[in-house]
């Protein structure tokens, strides 16, 4: 639990030091933001403090309930609809029968079923 704590506390320390997130899109033709004349700096990603930063931005609601230790960080993007829910399954089809059942409705099995007869997955 207190590793809980202290990875929440470090999140919103770095998520206040980090410099705040600008309006969507903004300026990305400024040597600020340049590495080269192709690539832009890296200033996303996936990273705790990122996604607290952008909740603060456009979810306060849901970056309150992270900061209050109600929400993970990774489950409000989700919420929000920043990220999609992913899962990770071995490669047998048994540990992928169980894990698609768990996470899937009956419609969305029916559905992927489908899929696979059709040949459409390849």
């Amino acid at each position: 639990m207190a590793t809980k704590y202290y990875a929440l506390v470090y999140a919103y320390t770095k998520s206040l030091l980090d410099p705040k997130l600008s309006e969507h899109g903004g300026d990305h033709k400024s040597e600020e933001y340049q590495v080269d004349n192709v690539n832009l700096k890296a200033i996303g990603g996936n990273s705790e403090p990122y996604t607290i930063r952008r909740l603060k931005r456009d979810r306060p609601e849901l970056a309150e309930k992270v900061l209050n230790g109600e929400l993970s960080a990774n489950a409000a993007a989700i919420e929000a609809g920043f990220r999609k829910k992913t899962v990770t399954v071995t490669l047998e089809p048994r540990s992928i029968s169980r894990t698609l059942t768990r996470h899937l409705s009956r419609d969305e099995i029916n559905d992927l079923l489908v899929e696979l007869a059709e040949g459409v997955i390849t």
